[in-house]
C-alpha cells in the first residue's frame, strides 16, 4: 500500500499529547523567530498548557498593590529611622538641615549665603556650600519644623524609588537593604532624592541641587529622551534661581572657597582604580563609577547608592 505508506510517513498535524517538560524540551519549529523574546515565550507557552497569556510581562511583573505596599512599607520605615535618629542624636545637625535653613529664608526673602556661616545667623564652620537650586528643590519643606521636613526629604523619595523601580520585577529590592540606602537615610543624605531624577526625568531639577551627585547619576542615563528631559529640567531651576537672586553664582563660589574636604574619590587610596572603568564606558555604571572617581566630593558610602540602580 504504497499511498497508505506515504500517508503514514507524513507529519502529523496534530500534537502528540505530552507532558509539559516533554514539550519544552523539543527544539523550536524552523519558521519560528530566534530572538530572545520569542524565545522565552514560546517556552512559557508550553510549559504552561492552555491558552496563551496575553502578556508575558503582565504575568510576571509585581502587581499594583504590591508594589504600593512595599513603597509604603519603605516610606514608613524610612521616617520611623530618621525619627529614632533625632530622638537619639538630639544634637545631630545633617547636610539638609542648612538647606532647610535656606528654604526658610528664602521665604523670608532674605540670601541665604548671608546667614549661614562662621559668625552668621546659622553658625557654620563654613559657607552655604549648596547652590541656590538645592534650597528651591525643596522649597516646600521649609514650611514645616525641621525633623518634619528631614522625614519628608528621605522618607518620600525613599517611596517614590521603591515604587517605581519595582514596576518589572522585585530584582533591585536588594537597594533598599544596602548600607548606602541606610545611610543616606539615617544621616539624612541627598542620594535617596537625586536619584529619583534618573527614573522621573522631569525631577532633572534634582541634579542641580547635588551637582557632584547629579553628574554621576546624568552619566548613568542611557536614553537620549531621558537625558533632555532631565537637562532642560536643570536648566529651568537654574534660571528660576537667577532670576530670585542673581548674584547666587558669585556667592556659592565664594562659599565653596571656604570648604577644604571636597576631593574625588580619585584622591582616595585605590580611588585610581576607578578609572578601569573607561574600558566599559558603554556601560552606565562604568560611566557612573568614572564620574564618581572623578567628581570632587565628601567620600562616603552614601554617595555609591547611585551605582545600585
Amino acid at each position: 500500500m504504497p499511498f497508505a505508506a506515504g500517508w503514514m510517513a507524513r507529519p502529523s498535524r496534530v500534537q502528540p499529547s505530552l507532558p509539559g517538560d516533554a514539550w519544552a524540551a523539543l527544539p523550536a519549529a524552523p519558521w519560528s523567530r530566534r530572538d530572545s523574546r520569542s524565545v522565552r515565550s514560546t517556552t512559557i507557552w508550553f510549559e504552561n498548557p492552555g491558552p496563551a497569556p496575553k502578556s508575558v510581562k503582565a504575568d510576571t511583573a509585581p502587581s499594583l498593590r504590591l508594589r504600593l505596599l512595599f513603597a509604603a512599607v519603605v516610606g514608613l520605615l524610612a521616617a520611623l529611622a530618621v525619627l529614632r535618629g533625632a530622638d537619639v542624636g538630639r544634637g545631630f545637625a545633617s547636610d539638609f538641615d542648612w538647606v532647610w535653613f535656606a528654604a526658610r529664608a528664602i521665604l523670608e526673602g532674605r540670601d541665604p549665603y548671608l546667614l549661614i556661616g562662621p559668625g552668621k545667623e546659622w553658625e557654620s564652620s563654613i559657607g552655604f556650600v549648596y547652590p541656590l537650586a538645592a534650597p528651591l528643590a525643596v522649597l516646600p519643606l521649609g514650611w514645616f519644623d525641621v525633623i518634619m521636613a528631614r522625614v519628608l526629604f528621605v522618607a518620600a523619595p525613599g517611596a517614590l524609588l521603591a515604587f517605581r523601580l519595582t514596576r518589572h520585577h522585585f530584582d533591585t529590592l536588594t537597594l533598599f537593604f544596602s548600607g548606602a540606602f541606610v545611610v543616606s537615610v539615617y544621616l539624612v543624605q541627598w542620594p535617596p532624592l537625586v536619584m529619583c531624577a534618573a527614573v522621573f526625568p522631569i525631577g532633572g531639577f534634582l541634579l542641580v541641587a547635588k551637582p557632584n551627585l547629579g553628574l554621576v547619576v546624568l552619566a548613568g542615563m542611557d536614553n537620549w529622551r531621558s537625558f533632555a528631559i532631565a537637562v532642560s529640567s536643570a536648566a529651568i531651576i537654574v534660571l528660576v534661581s537667577f532670576a530670585i537672586l542673581p548674584t547666587w553664582l558669585t556667592e556659592w563660589r565664594t562659599a565653596l572657597d571656604t570648604a577644604s574636604h571636597f576631593k574625588p574619590y580619585l584622591a582616595v587610596p585605590g580611588g585610581v582604580l576607578l578609572l578601569l572603568a573607561i574600558f566599559r564606558w558603554r556601560r552606565p555604571d562604568a560611566r557612573m563609577l568614572m564620574m564618581l572617581a572623578l567628581v570632587p566630593q565628601t567620600p562616603g558610602v552614601a554617595m555609591t547608592l547611585p551605582l545600585l540602580l
